[in-house]
């Protein structure tokens, strides 16, 4: 397996094998252009596999996220209720 690397700009997700011999070059054109590399490095049989993968771990960060701070203002809200009633 091959592990992958992610590189955003909006909307945009680049994915690069680690084990290229020019993945550098690659990489700093990336960076060149505006794209973020992202912390998450994935092992992967292709990059289509490492692209969902990378996509699911993005997707569960942005429900944990909603979760706590919609989850705050539920509390806050009841506890304005509760005290006034």
């Amino acid at each position: 397996m091959v592990i992958y690397s992610f590189f955003v700009k909006g909307e945009q997700i680049v994915v690069l094998d680690n084990s290229v011999p020019d993945f550098a070059d690659n990489q700093q054109q990336l960076l060149d252009k505006g794209y973020v590399r992202q912390f998450e490095e994935l092992q992967a049989t292709s990059p289509q596999a490492a692209l969902a993968r990378f996509k699911d771990i993005k997707g569960e960060e942005y429900q944990t996220a909603h979760a706590f701070t919609t989850g705050g203002v539920f509390t806050s809200l009841m506890g304005a209720l509760l005290s006034k009633g």
